[in-house]
């Protein structure tokens, strides 16, 4: 009676795990597979019988094994894990992402592993994660984070919250860098799959930097003790070889709720938390509401500073000399924005873009470099607007104004159109650029890469110069297939009637190399560095056939 009841029982079990997976594996306390059930050839490349005595992390391969092994360990300790989403490769045939639940019955000491195929749709919205350590980038975790957001509700419903857990390890990097490359790698491995094991959310952990980590969990589930991550990533590195290794690790949790804010406002508050976190900066702030707070509070202080900035004109400009490369004479120089407070101008134009201040940084600019053409008649200067300011009607109308009363100096300045903001309506920007270009204003498409939107932009806009990314022409000095990209926008401005500048031309190398690809005119140290005032007694070079009616 008693092996019947024992019978009914396994059978209840076997067919309430088998209702919502695919297959079900039982192992014994050395993980050494011991019963398999399910649809085994399908999912896992094999007959049950093949299984048998394999170890269960053979099924999985590099960062993902050691994972499961932590997850394994959990299981032990804790009884079961929640279903977390892991990819499964089989001795034969693809990898496959599968639901995965771990289970540990107190009378026996094996475990039991469930797998679920996921659906097509599911798959293909999947995150993809770091091949060597496991982790998710920052912008796929915050997110991801951001959407498990959830209302808290302070009745006898009270949901349990998440919260978003980030830790640092300080001192990694120098400890990895004692290390040859494959065991560096290996410790990378170890420390990833460890990380996102903490994580009770189905391993939803990122590697933030080289040294900052983050995981969302259970704001039930205990924090794991810093000094027993300190200690187990220490242990890692002294089993690769480093002597004496010295981890310190620090963190800060905050709750993800959505209190009194909305997704959106939720995003913005994991973006602020994580980038001061990655900056060394404690959060101190325990929730998001309170987090948004110091976001608002933030903005507003650095919108108002924006805004002082341009009414009361403390902002600067340096000039940077563009040379035709050949003759080494200057051709023009690019005027620089440098505000009095040593606030970073990339991040300033980049934030004044987002808050709508752009349109008016931009003609303050404008108008600065124009003031500065009247003092040096015989200088060609180039200033940056942002496509987002050229969108912009009333900013096209005043600038026209602008430009038109000082008519005697329109041919010595030049437009760069910057990629920061994209533009979208190109008929209005295309037919001002003509307008400009008609009265005497030359035009440049700064920052032209191998993205789309730099050939967009070179489809729709009549220019007078392309300038060719610093970076993207480096890497064409060393990659073939990069050099024959920029070679094809040499020949397609040649077509069209462009000149080619050349970015960050700092060696007599990189002046040959642009010399050798067709460019006719080079920036970079190798020629200047941005300097306060423009030199007067160089000649800036003028457009030929230039018009000095305004229509």
């Amino acid at each position: 009676m008693r092996s019947l009841d024992l019978k009914s029982q396994r059978d209840s079990y076997l067919a309430f795990a088998l209702a919502a997976a695919d297959v079900l594996i039982s192992s014994d306390d050395q993980n050494r597979i011991t019963k398999v059930v399910g649809a085994t050839k399908a999912l896992l490349g094999d007959c049950a019988e093949d299984l048998n005595d394999r170890d269960v992390l053979s099924l999985f391969e590099g960062a993902e094994a050691i994972y499961i092994g932590h997850l394994i360990k959990n299981a032990k300790a804790a009884g079961r894990i929640d279903p977390c989403i892991v990819s499964l490769t089989p001795r034969t045939g693809e990898a496959a992402f599968v639901n995965m639940g771990i289970m540990s019955l107190p009378t026996a000491n094996g475990i039991h592993i469930t797998f679920t195929i996921l659906p097509p749709h599911i798959v293909k919205d999947m995150p993809k994660r770091d091949s060597m350590t496991g982790l998710l980038d920052r912008g796929a975790f915050q997110q991801i984070a951001a959407g498990m957001a959830s209302p808290f509700d302070s009745g006898s419903g009270t949901q349990m919250l998440n919260e978003l857990r980030m830790i640092r390890l300080e001192g990694l990097p120098s400890n990895l860098e004692r290390l040859p490359s494959a065991k560096s790698k290996l410790v990378m491995a170890e420390i990833g799959a460890y990380i996102r094991a903490q994580s009770t959310e189905g391993g939803i952990a990122a590697q933030l930097d080289d040294e900052r980590f983050g995981i969302i969990a259970s704001a039930s589930s205990p924090s794991p003790e810093l000094s027993s991550v300190g200690s187990h990533v220490g242990d890692l590195l002294r089993a690769a070889g480093v002597a004496n290794p010295t981890i310190k690790a620090t963190a800060d949790t905050m709750k993800l709720d959505l209190t009194n804010i909305s997704s959106a406002e939720a995003a913005k508050a994991l973006a602020y938390a994580i980038s001061a976190f990655g900056k060394g900066q404690a959060c101190g702030l325990t929730s998001l509401s309170e987090c948004l707070d110091a976001v608002v509070e933030q903005t507003v202080s650095k919108f108002s500073k924006i805004k002082l900035a341009i009414a009361l004109n403390q902002f600067s400009l340096n000039f940077q000399p563009i040379v035709d490369i050949r003759s080494r004479s200057v051709h023009h120089h690019e005027a620089l924005v440098r505000l009095q407070d040593g606030s970073d101008p990339f991040g300033t134009i980049a934030f004044s873009e987002q808050v709508g201040l752009i349109n008016d940084l931009d003609m303050a600019i404008a108008s600065k470099v124009l003031s500065e053409l009247r003092n040096h008649p015989s200088e060609t200067v180039a200033v940056n607007l942002s496509g987002r300011s050229l969108e912009n009607e009333v900013f096209r109308n005043r600038l026209f104004d602008v430009i038109k009363a000082e008519k005697a100096y329109a041919h010595l300045l030049m437009i760069e159109l910057t990629e920061s903001a994209m533009v979208e309506n190109f008929e209005f920007v295309a037919k001002f650029i003509q307008k400009l270009r008609t009265n005497g204003v030359r035009v440049c498409l700064d920052d032209f890469g191998a993205g789309a939107t730099a050939y967009n932009y070179l489809c729709n806009f009549d220019v007078d110069y392309v300038k060719v990314d610093g970076p993207f022409l480096k890497r064409a000095a060393k990659d073939r297939r990069q050099r024959a990209i920029v070679q094809s926008i040499v020949v397609l401005c040649r077509d069209l009637g462009t000149s080619l500048i050349g970015e960050m031309i700092e060696t007599g190398g990189d002046e040959q190399f642009a010399i050798d690809l067709g460019i006719e005119y080079g920036q970079g140290y190798l020629y200047g560095r941005p300097i306060a005032q423009l030199p007067s007694s160089l000649k800036g070079e003028q457009r030929l056939g230039k018009v000095e009616s305004w229509r």
